[in-house]
């Protein structure tokens, strides 16, 4: 067997999601590009450790991050959006609530780990920002640097529980033939793409037209079998 589980001599795992569940979250990404509200600001929240968000390659690791993100896309992170609460008179947790219900899609920054297969560990924060934007169904990615943006979808989900500390981390394992061509990351992309405003005769550009109802159909059944799916293993 192979540190991933997998039988020697077996083909890399692309995917540790079935077809039928990647082709689902597919169609539910779809069906949020075809709900996109025409000239309205699409924000995606970036969770990063303050050990890593405080290295001297942070900057550099963030400006990727963004290219690799459709264009005019609002990036927020931690410090810019709830300060440092280093005075303990916020309420985090409330705070984060109030925030994450306008939030279009969540990207994971954790630690590597050192050895074996691409692993990205999160702690018990970036845990719970997790469960909370998940049952919402908006595109989640992991940032790995072999990878990039990796949709959540695609890894397979640990929990890990720190006895001492009492709280659980996450484990989230990224498949190693994974590739950024594969079909969910393209249409996770295309489900945070801002939509152009309407033009002047109050039409959508005929590039951006809405998909049929049959497939928005198709994603909300999905959706909803993907959420629970992805609570339990969370």
């Amino acid at each position: 067997m192979t540190m991933n589980g997998e039988p020697t001599g077996a083909m890399p795992v692309a995917s540790f999601a079935s077809d039928q569940r990647r082709a689902g979250y597919v169609r539910a990404m779809r069906q949020l590009e075809a709900g996109r509200e025409p000239g309205k600001t699409v924000r995606t929240y970036v969770s990063v450790p303050g050990g890593i968000r405080d290295r001297k390659g942070w900057p550099w690791r963030l400006k990727e991050i963004r290219k690799s993100l459709p264009q005019d896309i609002r990036l927020s992170r931690f410090p810019t959006i709830f300060g440092e609460y280093s005075d303990g008179q916020r309420d985090y947790d409330r705070d984060w609530s109030e925030y994450f219900a306008g939030l279009d899609g969540l990207i994971l920054v954790g630690y590597r780990s050192r050895s074996g297969p691409l692993r990205v560990r999160l702690g018990p924060l970036a845990r719970r920002e997790l469960l909370a934007v998940v049952p919402t169904g908006r595109p989640v990615f992991v940032h790995a640097w072999e990878k990039g943006l990796v949709p959540l979808v695609d890894c397979e989900p640990v929990k890990v529980d720190i006895e001492k500390e009492g709280r659980e981390r996450l484990n989230l394992t990224i498949p190693p033939a994974w590739s950024p061509q594969t079909d969910t990351l393209q249409a996770a992309l295309a489900a945070l793409t801002p939509m152009p405003a309407l033009d002047e005769t109050g039409q959508v550009p005929a590039s951006r037209q809405p998909l049929r109802m049959s497939a928005i159909s198709a994603g909300l059944d999905f959706g909803r079998t993907h959420v629970r799916r992805q609570v339990q293993d969370i």
